[in-house]
């Protein structure tokens, strides 16, 4: 049998992965650390992060990437690739579980695999990910892609979690999964919510400086659906005013837009409309996908982005660490 060498990518290492990824999505892939040099460094420099590449017989054929939310201690695996020749040959569950075993701050392992093909799921399941929901047309590649959503628990994660409180739509979703974990019922909450205001005028911002000013609010603590790990903003949609902002992190390579943070005027009774607003700019920017992490212990902004068009796809136990809690 032939030895498979799973060890850490280096500089030196870069040309043969970015080959990788050309041969097998065909120049396709939208995710930039794996053609730019630049952003290839900077992943493999970062603490947060694990870049993993697999050898057979000195030759690279297979890559993953692990980032890494010690805060949180959660860790998302992603850019998963094999060698054409080399699929279906344990390639990726031997890298899956080196990076599982070596990445010892976090308790929760998640991915977004593929549902055009069977084997990047039966991967993950073996390794003992189970699915928490799916995303329609959530990446362009070749054309629009869904993609499931999968996790796995470690070190009694589940057993931190709070009882969430959901409004009915997102009620049959938790119902789907609260078998597979054995989780205790949600509280169900009713939220009356009307809305009736047309879309607002947004300004976009694309600047370097959109990324400063989403940390600055963030620090003090004015924005809503604030997390949304391991991605920054590139993008910023604002009213003329500047009193309501989002901040949103786009690909238009893989036109998808994903909302890592909204600021509304203190005298706005909720984000409905702006959220509304920003997913009606992003149809402008030709995306596809619009996604936002909503948290399940808030029924009034559960109901807003329902209002404002967002439909639950997902429901991910335990996601961001709240003090000794999840």
């Amino acid at each position: 049998m032939d030895k498979i060498e799973i060890r850490k990518a280096g500089e030196e290492d870069f040309t043969k992965i970015s080959s990788l990824y050309d041969r097998v999505y065909e120049g396709l892939y939208p995710v930039p650390e794996a053609s730019s040099p630049e952003e290839f460094k900077k992943i493999i420099q970062d603490r947060n992060h694990l870049w993993l590449i697999a050898l057979k017989e000195n030759r690279l054929v297979g890559s993953l990437v692990f980032a890494i939310d010690g805060d949180n201690r959660i860790s998302k695996c992603y850019g998963a690739v094999v060698e054409p020749s080399e699929q279906n040959s344990g390639i990726m569950h031997k890298i899956n579980s080196y990076g599982i075993e070596s990445i010892k701050n976090s308790d929760i392992f998640y991915a977004v695999a593929r549902t055009g093909f069977r084997a990047p799921q039966r991967v993950l399941q073996k390794l003992g990910f189970a699915p928490l929901g799916i995303f329609p047309n959530a990446m362009r590649i070749r054309r629009l892609e869904t993609h499931g959503l999968l996790a796995c628990f470690k070190n009694k994660a589940l057993e931190e979690r709070q009882i969430p409180s959901l409004i009915q739509p997102a009620i049959g979703l938790y119902d789907l999964i609260k078998p597979r974990f054995g989780l205790h019922a949600a509280n169900q909450v009713e939220v009356k919510m009307e809305n009736n205001d047309l879309a607002v005028d947004l300004n976009i911002d694309s600047t370097p400086s959109v990324k400063d000013q989403y940390y600055r609010c963030k620090a003090e603590k004015r924005l809503l659906y604030d997390y949304y790990p391991f991605y920054e903003p590139n993008l910023r949609f604002y009213t003329p005013d500047g009193q309501n902002e989002a901040f949103t992190f786009h690909n238009s390579r893989a036109s998808f837009l994903y909302v890592l943070g909204v600021k509304i005027e203190s005298g706005r009774k909720d984000p409905t409309q702006i959220l509304e607003s920003v997913a009606e700019a992003a149809l402008g920017l030709n995306c596809s996908y619009i996604e936002m992490v909503v948290p399940s212990n808030d029924p009034g902004l559960q109901s807003a982005a329902y209002s404002a068009n967002f439909l639950p796809s997902a429901y991910f136990p335990a996601f961001k660490k709240d003090g000794k809690l999840r």
